[in-house]
């Protein structure tokens, strides 16, 4: 075989690391709250999310459910207009056909504990 200068891919366990980290983090934020965050995968492999969260009343009875999917934050992320970062456009189209549902893209910076999040709406799609 000649020499093409052939790479092989480079593992992906860094950022998946990162992304557990952050769901650890939400679940950390939410501990006390009336939610159920069992159904959200660390290093998910849901096509368009990474699951989702249900919100309970005070008997515990499932009253809503949203969606999410969940991204570490990297410091590149900041701008002069806050923190920005590109929405995955699988989670777009994923919103765009499941109008009944309500879905939020979260990114988490777990160095300072933040949890940023957009609601993706109808004017949003």
């Amino acid at each position: 075989m000649k020499d093409l200068n052939l790479q092989p891919n480079k593992s992906s366990w860094a950022s998946k690391r990162l992304d557990e980290k952050s769901v650890r983090l939400l679940r950390k934020i939410l501990e006390d709250k009336r939610v159920d965050t069992s159904n959200i995968e660390e290093g998910g492999t849901e096509a368009n999310t990474d699951g989702y969260i249900s919100i309970l009343d005070v008997d515990d009875t499932i009253i809503a459910k949203v969606t999410v999917q969940i991204k570490h934050y990297n410091n590149n992320a900041i701008s002069e207009k806050g923190v920005c970062y590109d929405i995955p456009t699988s989670l777009l189209a994923y919103a765009h056909r499941m109008k009944g549902e309500v879905v939020l893209f979260i990114t988490c910076d777990t160095n300072n504990d933040i949890v940023y999040w957009k609601y993706i709406d109808r004017a949003f799609c």
